[in-house]
């Protein structure tokens, strides 16, 4: 047999292909590492997510940053796009590639970013009109490609609320503001509450009516206060969702709903806050009305004192008082009475006497007498 001869023909990356005469041909061959891929630019993508909300003379903007740039290089990586800023700019027409930013500030990668506009005063004046925002990630050479837009409202705002407060009342919490003067203060009314189940109130003749959430529905982070647009303002609704005893945060602003081109824009007052501290308490009930009394001489006399049920949640119920001629009044129940009728088997004959009966809270405390009214047994 003949002696095999090679000798090299070619090289791949660091392995020969060897050609095997006069007989064999042995090609010896590589794995191919495909196309090569082109640096990275390094220009990160559109931010996520961006939001505009005006209130009052404001707009406060907020997005998600981005984690990549526009081929797909991490940005949170050794080989990122160097410290990153956003660029953002503001007009009623934006055109449709560059703008002139108003503000650059720095913004980390994969972060939540924020950003509040104080408007100049032509863009709170005047009837609602289109705003525009674009915000654009530029890398630390200050290249950038991909941008976000938003659009929100220019013109003047609703009037804020004014002589806000809050307290404790038997039903919850009482919010009370001075009613609007204009037509543009009649406008939807919102209250927030911190973490608190949703509740909706919606404006009716006389004290505003809750609304039930729908069944099945997760409460919201927020109670929900809904005021209809229309001539009057009720100046207050009760919180029925709110409790003494809690310290509690209410926010209240006005919402106007707008329409500009084919989107439905809100814009909101300025806020006004007000806090309930956990030390306060509900007034205690209001007295009761409808005492009546009614000498009973059937069997061992007595006098039957009868009133009319609070309207108010919250009472425990009633103590019953009695003085004799001009005497001071004193308590004839140790404990609060749950109904509305008392018997006192202790009056004597001949003798005139006066009856109040004041409410008692769940927490204790006795509120206002009733109106007296006297009764006498008359002499057998």
């Amino acid at each position: 047999m003949l002696p095999v001869k090679a000798k090299t023909i070619g090289t791949c990356r660091g392995t020969r292909a060897l050609a095997l005469t006069p007989m064999l041909l042995l090609m010896v061959g590589c794995a191919s590492e495909g196309p090569l891929r082109p640096p990275s630019l390094r220009l990160p993508a559109a931010v996520r997510g961006l939001t505009a909300q005006r209130a009052g003379g404001n707009v406060d903007l907020a997005w998600s940053n981005p984690t990549r740039t526009t081929d797909g290089v991490s940005l949170t990586g050794k080989h990122g796009a160097g410290d990153l800023a956003a660029e953002i700019c503001r007009g009623e027409t934006l055109p449709p590639t560059t703008c002139g930013p108003i503000a650059k500030i720095p913004v980390i990668a994969g972060t939540p970013g924020t950003f509040h506009d104080p408007l100049p005063a032509a863009l709170v004046a005047g009837p609602d009109r289109a705003l525009h925002y674009r915000i654009r990630v530029v890398n630390g050479e200050g290249k950038g490609a991909a941008s976000a837009d938003v659009l929100t409202v220019a013109g003047e705002a609703p009037a804020p609320v004014r002589g806000l407060t809050a307290s404790p009342v038997a039903g919850g919490i009482a919010l009370r503001w001075q009613p609007g003067a204009t037509p543009q203060d009649r406008t939807l009314l919102r209250v927030t509450r911190g973490d608190a189940p949703a509740v909706a109130f919606r404006s009716k003749p006389g004290a505003p009516t809750p609304l039930a959430s729908a069944p099945g529905e997760r409460p919201a982070a927020t109670t929900l206060m809904a005021v209809e647009p229309g001539p009057r303002d009720p100046a207050g609704a009760i919180d029925a969702g709110g409790h003494a005893g809690v310290e509690q945060h209410y926010i209240v602003y006005r919402s106007r709903s707008t329409r500009i081109g084919d989107a439905d824009l809100t814009v909101n007052s300025e806020a006004s806050t007000v806090t309930v501290a956990a030390s306060a308490l509900a007034p205690p009930p209001a007295p009761p009305l409808g005492l009546e009394a009614l000498a009973n001489t059937l069997g061992a006399p007595s006098i039957d004192l009868v009133w009319q049920a609070s309207a108010e949640p919250g009472v425990e119920g009633y103590l019953v008082f009695r003085a004799e001629e001009t005497g001071a009044p004193t308590q004839l129940t140790a404990t609060p009475v749950r109904g509305f009728s008392y018997s006192d088997t202790t009056a004597r004959p001949a003798v005139d006497y006066r009856y109040s009966v004041a409410g008692v809270s769940l927490d204790g405390r006795a509120g206002a007498h009733s109106p007296e009214i006297h009764a006498t047994i008359p002499k057998p």
